[in-house]
């Protein structure tokens, strides 16, 4: 599968949220999130899939319509990997380092 460069950004972008603990990362430490690094793409569209169906029954704040819109594309983009591009772009995510 091909996506373009800012596709490629939104999806890890948002995959940072499920794979490192983004608090500390900002503080400038790298935390996993153990479970989430496990989990097959299957298994991790499912949980995105699902925070997506939640948040928009919950309604949108601010900038909400462009979050959803980042589930909704990072849905897509990894249901048309490989297994084996999904697991290039999330050792991507896991090397990246707070500050860089």
């Amino acid at each position: 599968m091909t996506i373009t460069k800012e596709q490629e950004t939104t999806v890890e972008m948002t995959l940072m949220d499920y794979l490192l603990d983004m608090e500390d990362f900002i503080q400038g430490q790298k935390t996993l999130n153990a479970m989430n690094v496990r989990r097959p793409k299957a298994a991790l569209v499912k949980i995105i899939q699902a925070d997506l169906d939640d948040f928009k029954q919950n309604g949108f704040e601010n900038g909400g319509e462009e979050f959803a819109e980042n589930l909704t594309q990072t849905i897509t983009a990894l249901e048309n990997m490989t297994d084996d591009e999904y697991t290039k772009i999330k050792q991507d995510i896991l090397e990246f380092e707070p500050g860089s």
